[in-house]
C-alpha cells in the first residue's frame, strides 16, 4: 500500500485456524489474504469468523488485532 494511504485506512489483522470461514461486512474473505492486514474504510465493520460474530472498529492509520 502506499504510504500515503496508510494513515487514510484502517486495517485489521485477523487470526484465525486454518480452515476457518472469514468474512467482513458480509464478503467472504480468501485465506491468502488473511496472511496480511486487511485494508478497510474507518468506521466499524461486522467479523465473522465460522458462527462467531462480532462488530469492531477500525480507526484510520491503525491496525485493530482479532
Amino acid at each position: 500500500m502506499w504510504p500515503e494511504l496508510w494513515s487514510e485506512t484502517g486495517h485489521l489483522k485477523v487470526r484465525v485456524p486454518k480452515g476457518a470461514v472469514v468474512k467482513i461486512d458480509g464478503q467472504l474473505i480468501e485465506s491468502s489474504a488473511l496472511a496480511s492486514m486487511i485494508d478497510v474504510l474507518p468506521g466499524s465493520h461486522v467479523v465473522s469468523v465460522d458462527e462467531e460474530t462480532r462488530t469492531v472498529t477500525a480507526a484510520a492509520g491503525e491496525t485493530t488485532e482479532l
